[in-house]
C-alpha cells in the first residue's frame, strides 16, 4: 500500500514475515497470485466493514459520510505508485479491484440513495442506478493520472470535494439541514 507493488519483492515479503521466499511459494505459484489473494481478502474485508457501517448508522446521510471517512482513512494509506502498479503491472488483480467497484460499491451506493429517499433526507427525482454508476465513474476518474496529474498527495482532499460535491447534489431541504448538523461536528 504505502511503496506499490512493484518495488516490494518476494524476497522482501519474506523478510518482513520472517520466513523464506521457499516457505512463501508453497503457499502461492507467485506474486499475481499473492497479490490476487490480498486483494480478493480486502475486498472481503471491505465489504464486510461497510455492511457493518450501514446497519450502525442512523440514516442515509450518516452512513455516506461514515463510509466516506472510511475509504479517505484507507486511501491515506495507498500510494499513488499501487494503483499505476496495478493498472500497469498486475492487470488481473485490478480487476479484481475494479469489479469490486463496479459490483459492490455500485450496490452501496444504490442502496444509500434507495434509503435516503424513503427517510426523506434525498431528493425523489433521483435516478438510484443512474446516479450509483456516475459515482463509480467519478471515483475512477480521481485515480486516473491523465485527468487529475495531481492526484498523489492531494487524492484525500479530492474525495473529500468529490463526497461534499455528491452528497450536496443528493439531499432535499430536510436532508440538506441534517447533512450541516453532521458537518458542524466534524472537528476542523
Amino acid at each position: 500500500m504505502r511503496y506499490g507493488i512493484k518495488s516490494v519483492t518476494m524476497d522482501d515479503i519474506a523478510k518482513h514475515l520472517g520466513m523464506s521466499k521457499k516457505t512463501i511459494y508453497q503457499h502461492v505459484s507467485h506474486k499475481k497470485d499473492l497479490l490476487n489473494r490480498i486483494l480478493t481478502e480486502h475486498t472481503n474485508e471491505e465489504t464486510c466493514i461497510v455492511d457493518q457501517i450501514q446497519k450502525d448508522s442512523t440514516d442515509a446521510i450518516d452512513e455516506i459520510l461514515k463510509i466516506a471517512k472510511y475509504v479517505i482513512v484507507q486511501l491515506s494509506q495507498l500510494s499513488a505508485n499501487t494503483i499505476y502498479d496495478l493498472k500497469k503491472y498486475y492487470k488481473q488483480s485490478y480487476q479484481i479491484w475494479e469489479s469490486f467497484h463496479q459490483e459492490v460499491i455500485f450496490e452501496v451506493i444504490k442502496s444509500n440513495i434507495k434509503r435516503g429517499k424513503e427517510e426523506k433526507l434525498y431528493r425523489y427525482e433521483i435516478d438510484e442506478m443512474f446516479i450509483a454508476k456516475i459515482y463509480i465513474e467519478m471515483t475512477r476518474m480521481l485515480s486516473d493520472e491523465h485527468i487529475f496529474p495531481m492526484m498523489g498527495s492531494n487524492f484525500n482532499q479530492m474525495y473529500k470535494q468529490f463526497i461534499n460535491y455528491h452528497v450536496r447534489g443528493l439531499v432535499n431541504e430536510k436532508g440538506f439541514e441534517l447533512l450541516n448538523k453532521y458537518i458542524s461536528k466534524i472537528p476542523a
